[in-house]
């Protein structure tokens, strides 16, 4: 299990008995609650592989996408709802949603996919590296290229409406760049990176998307390989930046 989903769990559920502003803690606890869930699930599951290999367990995977299709909505949903706050228009508002809209239906087939994909195979994540066709990886990469451009979106009018917001009260381009940095922006920002890269990694290299504990010979292992698993390491951060 990883560490950082376990921690990201316990600060989300402190903070929401502490916090007043339940509406955005109660985001933030189902993306803590569903990151912990669907990590304990994928452990608990390639732990018993390890041990006593089943194919009756596999039907865990396609259950378990329920929880990463919830923890990826969740952080969308947060920046989502911080970027409504600068907007005044209705019709933008409405143009933002539907388009956030076609985004999640296309995500959610990605993961129902992925889900079939991994029940099919009673696998989490292609384990052998040569001629095989790698289509785990390349179906998270559709999947989350989805992601990725709604958090462009978000990105790109929070910049957009914060810079008109401080312009027209005629403050000086220090503080701009100083209110620009106090802001949620930076987070985002880092969540926005970070799927690209998953989902570039992902298309241009499937084959990163070998578990490394699975390769017999540790030579196999490539850098791009040691990056794709920091970059999903990463993901397990995403509660604690949006704290």
């Amino acid at each position: 299990m990883m560490w950082t989903d376990c921690i990201g769990c316990v600060l989300i559920i402190y903070g929401y008995f502490i916090s007043n502003r339940k509406n955005l803690w109660k985001v933030l606890l189902a993306l803590g609650l569903t990151g912990l869930f669907g990590t304990t699930i994928e452990n608990f599951f390639q732990a018993k592989q390890t041990c006593c290999p089943d194919e009756n367990y596999s039907f865990l995977l396609g259950m378990n996408e329920l929880n990463w299709t919830v923890f990826e909505t969740s952080c969308v949903l947060y920046s989502l709802i911080k970027l409504e706050t600068t907007i005044t228009s209705v019709q933008v508002k409405r143009i933002v949603r539907a388009l956030m809209g076609i985004f999640l239906t296309c995500f959610t087939i990605g993961r129902c996919f992925i889900g079939y994909l991994r029940v099919e195979r009673n696998t989490i994540m292609d384990s052998v590296i040569g001629n095989q066709c790698l289509t785990l990886g390349k179906a998270h990469a559709y999947a989350y290229i989805f992601w990725f451009l709604s958090d462009l979106l978000i990105f790109g009018l929070l910049i957009h409406n914060t810079m008109i917001h401080m312009k027209s009260k005629k403050k000086a381009v220090t503080l701009l760049m100083r209110n620009l940095f106090r802001s949620s922006i930076p987070r985002f920002l880092i969540i926005s990176l970070n799927t690209f890269c998953i989902a570039l990694l992902s298309f241009s290299a499937p084959e990163v998307f070998v578990d490394s504990r699975l390769v017999q010979n540790p030579g196999d292992v490539t850098p791009l390989q040691d990056l794709s698993d920091f970059l999903w390491a990463m993901k397990g951060t995403y509660p604690v930046i949006l704290c």
